[in-house]
This record gives structure tokens, C-alpha cells and sequence, in this order.
């Protein structure tokens, strides 16, 4: 093998896992293996698992990091559907921002610092309380553009705190926005009053995807509509459905009704509240997608499927029955051990701990060698090769590596 890094590599074991990546896609296409459907009981604890994942913004092209916060999404769904629950994850139902936890970090330490609202000194002559203006008539927030002649205009150039960031969302008393001077300004108060609100309430729209699957069918463009009218979702529909009203005077057939607010009371509210996820990060250094990383991945990866090939074909030769050995003892302790420590780190949402533990600490070589003359125990190397695939330990990661 070349040692010059210039030299094109070859790329046939990489096309071997997308082979097999996209027969196993396919199996999932034909039999439909991720649908998931509401029970008829409530869920008890643990049996049910819902979460969502908003469209990202692109300017252009989709930023690679949305795919490392999605991958946090996909690992947890993963999981809990291994461990037997009812889990459906959700994507791009809705659109909104994304929090930056070094700007969320910063605002904490302020808050602490100066108080909330911030009571904070400038230039050392005046005290600023800054606080959320309400524009009364319509209660939206105005956001407006701070003038140069502002007396309380930051200075241009980079802004110490955060909470001077702020200052550019103040509506204040004295400043007034007058739309008749500014076309772009008339539009947008004209869209603020006159379009209706779209479903972006932090709670509204969790709610609302519990039953969106039975007004209309989605797939990648929108095929078939229901035959409900919007007008016939009235108040009184909404109240029975969320909040257990009376049955509602309207077209929708019963069973319909029924049926959403069964879906409702089966998968609200979203399970991501039941986790302390921003927390627990994987860690604050950049999430860069190495090549030599995936390269390294890749021959991993091979080179494992590689040895359940040789193992499975010598299987004649090795012992069978319960462990006998110091050996065969020490290995299960130690998958034991590693499934604990894979499970612990899937509930804490490490999923780089859980790759480590579930993947790159389980050795099967050093088994081999402390095994010696006697040979290795069939059975438990059945038992490890099923804890590398389908069971506790990466299969979140490599899905289609367990099929």
C-alpha cells in the first residue's frame, strides 16, 4: 500500500457499506419499518417516543452543522425504538431559528452580572433599564433600527455584551416609526396585520403534528388532500381534541374526530421535554467532518464485518456451550459492561461516549488472545456480534450495518 498522501485512494469498501446501505434502505421503503401508529391506551412510561427537528434555514446551501444537531435527533429516536418504543421523529414540520449556546452562555452570565432586566452603567454618567416595549394595539414586538443620533445609540464596532445587541430591539418612547416614509416599513406592518399567524408557538405546533397526518398525506410534495375544509376546524373542534370538550357541532365525521384526539392524548406532549438535552452537549469544540475521520470509519467498519465473516464461517471449530474459561467470563463482564455504559450514555444524549463505549471499547481480538490454545466460545461471540448490530450498542449509529 502507497504511503504518498496524494495518491488517489481506492473507494471499494467505501461502495461496498453504500451497497449494502441502500438494500437496506430499501427493505425499509418495502415494509414500511418506520411508520408508526397511535394506540388505542395511553402510553405508560418509556413505551412511546416523539420528538421534531425544524427545517434550518439555507442561505444557499444547508449548513453542515444543522446535520450534527439533526444527528442528536436521529441517535435518541434510534435508540428508544431499540429499546421497544413506539418512536416517530418529525422533520422539517416547522421552521424556526437556532439557538447559539456561546450567545445563550453569554446572556446567563449577564443576567447574573446586572439583574433581569439588565441595570447596567454606560459611559459612566447614566444607568439604562432596559426593558420589552409592547406596541399596545397590536402586542408585537416592534424591532426598529437605533439612528446614529440616538443618545443612547451603541457605538458601532463590536458590543461587549449581549444585552447591547438588545438595544437594537427597543422600542422607545421618544422614537417613532412613521410607515408612510418607508414603502418596506408600510408592507411589513401591512403583513403583521393582515396575515394570519403561522403555527410557530413553541407549543402550539407539537400539538398541532399530532393530528396534521390525518387532514392531508405528504410525501416530498403535497399528493392528496383531505376532504376537511379548513372553516370546519372551528374552536369548539380544537377544544375537544386538546383540552377534552364537549363533542363539537360540525361536518367532520365523529370517527375522524375520535381519531384525533386519540392521536393527540397518545404522543403529546413531546418527549424531548422529559430530557435536560442543552446541557449535555457532547462538547463545545467544532464539529468539523474530518475526511481522514470517515476514512478511518470506513476501514473500521470493514474490517469488523470482515472478521464476523471468518468467525461465522469457522464456526465448526470453536467451542460452543456456557462460558467455562477466565477468559469467557472476563469477555461477557466486559460486554456487559459496555452495554451499561452505552445505555447510560444514549439516556444522557453523549452519543460521542456512546460510540466510544458501545463501538471502539468492545475488542474482540483481545478475546482471541487471551483465549489461546483452548479457542474461542461460539456462543459468545454470537452474543457480541449481536450486541455490534441490532442489540444495545451502535446500531443507532449504523443502522444499516445491523441488517
Amino acid at each position: 500500500m502507497s504511503s504518498n498522501p496524494d495518491e488517489p485512494r481506492s473507494h471499494a469498501w467505501t461502495g461496498c457499506l453504500l451497497n449494502n446501505e441502500s438494500e437496506v434502505q430499501q427493505s425499509w421503503d418495502e415494509n414500511d419499518v418506520f411508520e408508526a401508529d397511535a394506540g388505542s391506551e395511553p402510553p405508560g412510561p418509556g413505551e412511546k417516543f416523539f420528538w421534531n427537528f425544524p427545517y434550518p434555514y439555507m442561505n444557499g446551501l444547508l449548513h453542515l452543522g444543522f446535520a450534527f444537531s439533526l444527528s442528536k435527533l436521529e441517535f435518541g429516536v434510534a435508540y428508544h425504538r431499540l429499546c421497544g418504543s413506539n418512536a416517530i421523529l418529525s422533520f422539517a414540520f416547522h421552521c424556526t431559528g437556532m439557538p447559539i449556546k456561546a450567545s445563550a452562555d453569554k446572556l446567563a452570565r449577564e443576567i447574573q452580572q446586572f439583574g433581569n432586566p439588565p441595570v447596567v452603567a454606560q459611559n459612566g454618567r447614566r444607568v439604562l433599564v432596559l426593558q420589552w416595549q409592547m406596541l399596545s394595539r397590536l402586542m408585537l414586538l416592534c424591532q426598529i433600527n437605533l439612528r446614529a443620533r440616538s443618545p443612547i445609540a451603541p457605538k458601532a464596532g463590536a458590543h461587549k455584551y449581549q444585552w447591547e445587541q438588545g438595544l437594537l430591539l427597543i422600542l422607545h418612547t421618544n422614537q417613532v416609526v412613521v410607515p408612510s416614509d418607508s414603502p418596506n416599513d408600510f408592507m411589513a406592518l401591512q403583513d403583521l396585520i393582515t396575515k394570519p399567524e403561522s403555527l410557530s408557538d413553541s407549543t402550539l405546533y407539537m400539538a398541532y403534528y399530532t393530528v396534521v397526518h390525518l387532514f392531508a398525506k405528504w410525501q416530498h410534495v403535497w399528493k392528496e388532500m383531505s376532504s376537511i375544509r379548513p372553516e370546519e376546524i372551528t374552536d369548539e373542534v380544537w377544544d375537544f381534541v386538546f383540552c377534552d370538550g364537549p363533542a363539537p357541532k360540525s361536518d367532520i365525521p365523529p370517527a375522524l374526530l375520535s381519531k384525533m384526539k386519540q392521536e393527540f392524548q397518545y404522543w403529546y406532549p413531546f418527549d424531548i421535554q422529559h430530557f435536560k438535552i442543552c446541557p449535555r452537549c457532547d462538547g463545545m469544540d467544532d464539529a468539523n467532518f474530518v475526511t481522514e475521520t470517515a476514512n478511518s470509519a470506513v476501514m473500521r467498519l470493514t474490517k469488523e464485518i470482515s472478521w464476523m465473516e471468518e468467525v461465522t464461517a469457522a464456526e465448526s471449530e470453536l467451542r460452543t456451550g456456557p462460558p467455562t474459561t477466565y477468559a469467557d467470563h472476563v469477555f461477557a463482564n466486559e460486554m456487559g459492561i459496555a452495554i451499561k455504559e452505552t445505555e447510560k450514555s444514549y439516556n444522557a444524549f453523549m452519543f460521542r461516549d456512546a460510540l466510544k463505549s458501545g463501538f471502539y471499547d468492545q475488542l474482540a481480538r483481545d478475546y482471541r488472545l487471551s483465549c489461546g490454545a483452548a479457542g474461542m466460545n461460539l456462543d459468545l461471540l454470537w452474543q457480541f456480534m449481536d450486541v455490534q448490530t441490532p442489540d444495545q450498542a451502535h446500531h443507532p449509529h449504523l443502522p444499516t450495518l445491523s441488517c
